[in-house]
C-alpha cells in the first residue's frame, strides 16, 4: 500500500506488478485525479524517450514524446502511468485521506469522498511518502523560448521548452510557471523511477522496511 499517488510510488507499484501480477495494490491520494494536477520536472536529458518500460503507458489520449525530446511533461506521465496500473487491477483512493493508522494489526482507515463513512484497508508493506526536507527551491516555466540566463532546460514534443532555476528572476510571456522542491530537476524523473525501482526491490527481497 503506498500513502500517495507520487510518480516514485506509480512506478514502484509497476515494479511490484511486473514481478508478481498477484499482488493487491493500494494507493492514496489527496486529490480527486492523479497526475494533470500541479507539476514536477519533465527533463529527460540527451538519454531520451522512453524513460519507462513501454506497457507501463497507457495507450488511449496521451501524446508519446518523440525521440528527439529532451523534456516531456510529468504529469502527463504520471497520469498516463495511473491509467494503466488501475487496467491492471490496482486501487486509486482518491479525494481521502488518512484517519489513523494500526501498525500491529497493519490497518489503515480513511475517509470517502462524498460520504461520511470511512473505509478500512489492510496490508502487507506500507510505503511512506519521500521527503523533501533541506532541499532547494525551483522555479520553473514553460515558454516558446528559453531565458537568456543559464537554467536547466529540455524541449517537449510540442515545441516548448521546460526551464528551472534557483534564483528570483522571472522569465518573459511563460505559457506556464512552476515550483518543486528537489535536489536536481535534470534528473528528476529518472530519480524517481530509480528510488521506485529501489523500493520495489527492497519489498520483493522481504524487506518491509521500504
Amino acid at each position: 500500500m503506498f500513502q500517495n499517488s507520487s510518480l516514485t510510488s506509480i512506478a514502484c507499484a509497476h515494479f511490484l506488478l511486473d514481478a508478481q501480477e498477484s499482488l493487491e495494490i493500494h494507493l492514496i491520494s489527496g486529490s480527486f485525479e492523479v497526475g494533470l494536477m500541479g507539476e514536477t520536472p519533465g527533463i529527460i536529458g540527451e538519454s531520451g524517450w522512453p524513460v519507462v518500460r513501454p506497457h507501463w503507458i497507457s495507450e488511449g489520449g496521451l501524446d508519446l514524446p518523440q525521440e528527439t525530446s529532451t523534456a516531456l511533461r510529468a504529469s502527463w506521465l504520471a497520469k498516463s502511468m495511473a491509467i494503466s496500473l488501475s487496467q491492471r487491477g490496482a486501487s486509486f483512493h482518491t479525494g481521502s485521506r488518512i484517519l489513523t493508522h494500526d501498525e500491529d494489526s497493519k490497518k489503515i482507515v480513511i475517509t470517502v469522498p462524498g460520504d461520511e463513512k470511512t473505509s478500512e484497508i489492510h496490508y502487507d508493506t506500507l510505503v511512506t511518502p519521500e521527503t523533501t526536507s533541506g532541499e532547494a527551491q525551483w522555479k520553473g516555466a514553460v515558454a516558446l523560448s528559453l531565458p537568456e540566463w543559464p537554467s536547466v532546460n529540455g524541449r517537449r514534443s510540442d515545441g516548448t521548452h521546460e526551464f528551472w532555476w534557483l534564483d528570483e528572476r522571472k522569465p518573459e510571456n511563460t505559457l506556464q510557471t512552476m515550483s518543486w522542491v528537489g535536489v536536481d530537476p535534470s534528473s528528476a524523473v529518472n530519480d524517481a523511477i530509480t528510488e521506485a525501482r529501489r523500493i520495489s526491490d527492497n519489498i520483493l527481497s522481504g524487506s518491509l522496511a521500504a
